[in-house]
């Protein structure tokens, strides 16, 4: 999967540190590549390691990395993303991310981002009931 379809390394730590779920489809893990010590990897990637993801979870070189379908699984009802048109100056990085009750948008340059940062904003105001996802 492309990268830009999941959160960010950062964003997947700050979902980790509020209480999200760690078992999704994709998760960032740390090792050496020649692209850098972090890169996304599908669940079954663990598999092939004899390990699961928990193992490195635990050990701190792993982070969920929820992609834009399962981050919108987890939006409330009457919320949600689009991607802005050319000529809305309102959003200039790319992606919206609202809800009717709310009148706070999150805009990101993806929509997972733009999805992510909407649910760590409602998890910080305890407005989202993690035990309901």
């Amino acid at each position: 999967m492309n990268p830009k379809y999941c959160v960010s390394l950062e964003t997947a730590k700050r979902l980790k540190e509020l209480g999200f779920f760690q078992t999704t489809d994709f998760f960032w893990i740390k090792a050496s590549t020649p692209l850098g010590n972090w890169f996304v990897c599908p669940k079954g990637f663990f598999k092939g390691m004899g390990h699961t993801a928990q193992t490195f979870i635990d050990r701190g070189d792993c982070f969920a990395a929820p992609h834009v379908g399962e981050l919108g699984m987890w939006l409330p009802q009457f919320y949600g993303s689009w991607k802005a048109l050319d000529d809305e100056k309102c959003c200039p990085k790319g992606f919206i991310c609202e809800g009717q009750e709310n009148s706070k948008a999150f805009e990101a340059e993806t929509e997972a981002e733009a999805r992510a940062k909407c649910l760590i904003y409602l998890a910080e105001q305890k407005l989202l009931d993690l035990g309901t996802l």
